[in-house]
């Protein structure tokens, strides 16, 4: 329920990571030694040196009220993920974060009240959040493909039988 915009950021930060290493980044974030790149909703951010460490430039953003519902959404997977009824398995292997989406909710709206008797709008942006956590599928490993370098002759004649490629007989 917290600002769509940062927690579409908090998001995109850690989709792909493994739950412990996101729950671990988030943590940094919320104590200021690392920082949330704003990808996208980076109008009035300035930079900062932390956001250096993702290969961005603007990341002036700690946002703690969506880093602390993300970390405690994260321990809630996490819990759904390695609870009592579930698989063996899933709790040996490092869970990953497949897909994280956030999307819009409706707009609250409320009002405050200002001066010489008019109103002022009081809107919250709320979001809906998408997580799939999953375990690590099984690398299977393909035998490599070695890829013989052709040129265009080689190739015209492989395809047309032994047709003769350009210029015809020498006569003498």
């Amino acid at each position: 329920m917290f600002n769509s915009k940062q927690m579409s950021e908090v998001g995109r930060a850690i989709k792909g990571m493994q739950l412990d290493k996101a729950k671990a980044y988030l943590q940094r974030v919320l104590v200021k030694k690392d920082v949330i790149p704003y990808m996208r909703h980076k109008g009035g951010k300035g930079r900062h040196a932390q956001a250096k460490n993702h290969k961005w430039v603007v990341g002036s953003g700690w946002p703690t009220k969506s880093t602390k519902m993300m970390l405690k959404l994260l321990e809630n997977a996490q819990a759904n993920a390695t609870g009592p009824n579930k698989d063996a398995d899933l709790t040996s292997k490092p869970l990953v974060l497949k897909h994280v989406q956030v999307n819009r909710a409706r707009k609250m709206r409320r009002r405050t009240y200002r001066a010489h008797g008019r109103m002022g709008p009081y809107v919250r942006s709320p979001c809906h959040v998408e997580l799939v956590v999953e375990a690590p599928a099984a690398k299977v490993s393909k035998p490599k493909e070695t890829k013989t370098l052709v040129t265009r002759k080689a190739a015209a004649l492989s395809r047309f039988g032994k047709v003769k490629v350009g210029g015809g007989e020498k006569k003498q």
